[in-house]
């Protein structure tokens, strides 16, 4: 499974030597967390903290000192002094039991709040630390509802949104379901991320919910399918396989066919292939072949070769051609040999200027060798004349060499 939460921003974190959680202090909660927080009297160094218990399977959440090393030596730890943004979980297999929210109190409410599993050590950096004990799940979940309330969709209302996410049990679940019927467009889209996330079956449940329901909003139900592409339960990819193959809306389809993709499901290459032979929608079809070169495989590539090469739909392999050479650019394979075969086939002219284009396309070095040698070797004036046209779009100093040298014979 990938690494969960990356969907909020990532900084480094500069922790220091001494990694460890201080508690100065020891309050008890009453009924309400937002009545006992008013009463203490706080000061700008001041942070509250308290613990609830966290949904299973959502492994440690933790700030990590170097964001590319998720592996189990990563070095991890978050620091009051620092932003917390440069967080995720590494550690799928080792759940936290329990969450820990950090926060100040500011104006009679919470300020740069975030939350960490217990296991993940926070360094206080000398600010004094309330520890706020007995807090119950639905104080807790009370306490985080009414502070996104007041947040007016700022920037801390993601980690609002997550912590709630982070409770277990069904209240949270249905917390989490009101906010995806939010009116305000920002808070539903953060809340079916979160649904996807962190919320296992019950939030595959409730995003199966919003895709198939033809009276939410578009937008809603194809970010429900990126929270499903997410979703831990064992039933969510085959969610998509079955939206991907069947759905007769075509953003849903185009959706469930690219997380398919992005996800590598090694399944979603028959579904590309039905979708080609079967679809009406050139758009569905389109989409479907730039699902193919997002795929890691090479049995997505070849496929991808194989419709810029012999494919009878002229749309299709069009599409193809060109993202071979955007698969070339990332570095993924050798797109420049297989596209001045089709150059040099017996194929119709229209194919052919696509392929000059992908030419162009290439990684710059490669680009300016391919034209080059399409100028040298090509019978076609015309393709010649396609070639020098992207040789002067081109910043390649080889480039502007080899046109001067050509104006130089004329």
């Amino acid at each position: 499974m990938k690494n969960k939460y990356l969907a909020l921003p990532l900084t480094a974190l500069a922790l220091s030597v001494a990694i460890s959680t201080a508690t100065a202090a020891s309050i008890t909660a009453g009924s309400s967390l937002s009545t006992t927080l008013k009463s203490q009297a706080g000061s700008a160094d001041q942070w509250f903290t308290y613990q609830v218990a966290m949904e299973p399977g959502n492994g440690m959440p933790c700030c990590f000192a170097n964001n590319k090393n998720w592996g189990n030596d990563a070095k991890r730890g978050c620091s009051l002094e620092n932003n917390h943004s440069s967080w995720g979980n590494g550690h799928l297999d080792d759940d936290s039991s329990t969450l820990d929210i950090y926060f100040q109190w500011d104006d009679g409410k919470p300020t740069k709040l975030f939350f960490a599993g217990s296991e993940c050590p926070v360094d206080a950096a000398g600010h004094t630390v309330v520890d706020v004990k007995g807090v119950s799940q639905r104080s807790s979940l009370e306490f985080l509802s009414e502070a996104l309330q007041t947040n007016d969709g700022r920037r801390g209302s993601s980690r609002l949104i997550g912590a709630i996410a982070m409770h277990e049990g069904d209240y949270a679940q249905q917390k989490m379901e009101q906010l995806s019927n939010n009116a305000s467009e920002d808070t539903r889209h953060k809340a079916i991320f979160w649904l996807g996330q962190a919320r296992g079956k019950a939030g595959f449940e409730a995003l199966v919910d919003i895709v198939d329901d033809n009276n939410k909003a578009m937008d809603d139900r194809t970010k429900a399918i990126f929270g499903l592409s997410e979703n831990s339960f064992e039933q969510a990819p085959n969610k998509l396989l079955q939206l991907a193959k069947s759905s007769r809306e075509e953003q849903i389809q185009n959706k469930a066919i690219f997380w398919l993709a992005q996800s590598n499901n090694p399944q979603v290459i028959n579904v590309i292939k039905d979708v080609l032979a079967s679809s009406t929608s050139i758009e569905v079809k389109e989409k479907a072949v730039f699902s193919l070169s997002q795929l890691r495989s090479i049995e997505g590539w070849e496929m991808l070769v194989d419709l810029a090469r012999t494919s009878e739909q002229g749309e299709v392999r069009e599409k193809a051609i060109f993202w071979l050479s955007q698969g070339s650019k990332r570095g993924k394979r050798d797109a420049a040999p297989i596209l001045l075969e089709i150059l040099d086939g017996a194929n119709p002219q229209s194919i052919k200027e696509k392929v000059v284009f992908a030419l162009s396309q290439l990684p710059r070095e490669q680009a300016t060798t391919a034209l080059v040698d399409v100028m040298k070797s090509s019978q076609s004036k015309a393709i010649k004349k396609k070639a020098l046209f992207w040789l002067g779009q081109s910043n390649d100093p080889r480039a502007m060499e080899v046109i001067e040298q050509i104006l130089a014979t004329e």
